[in-house]
C-alpha cells in the first residue's frame, strides 16, 4: 500500500483572514509563513498573465494541511 501526504489548495481574497480562520477555528499551525511569489513562475502557477504575483502559505493540522 502506498501512503502520501496530500493537501488542499485554496485561492482566497485575503490570505491573512483565511490563515487566521484555519489557525483559530481548526487549531492549525503555520507550516510555511506567507511568501510572495512575484517571479515569472507566478503566472504559470496561477494561470494568469505575465507579471502575476501571489502570496502563499501552508497551514497544518494533525492530519493534512491546507495551502492558501
Amino acid at each position: 500500500m502506498t501512503s502520501a501526504f496530500h493537501h488542499v489548495a485554496l485561492q482566497v481574497s485575503s490570505l491573512e483572514r483565511a490563515a487566521a480562520f484555519y489557525i483559530e477555528v481548526f487549531d492549525g499551525r503555520w507550516l510555511t509563513r506567507p511568501l510572495l511569489f512575484d517571479d515569472p513562475s507566478g503566472a504559470v502557477v496561477m494561470g494568469g498573465p505575465p507579471g502575476t504575483s501571489f502570496l502563499h502559505c501552508k497551514i497544518g493540522f494533525d492530519e493534512g494541511a491546507v495551502e492558501v
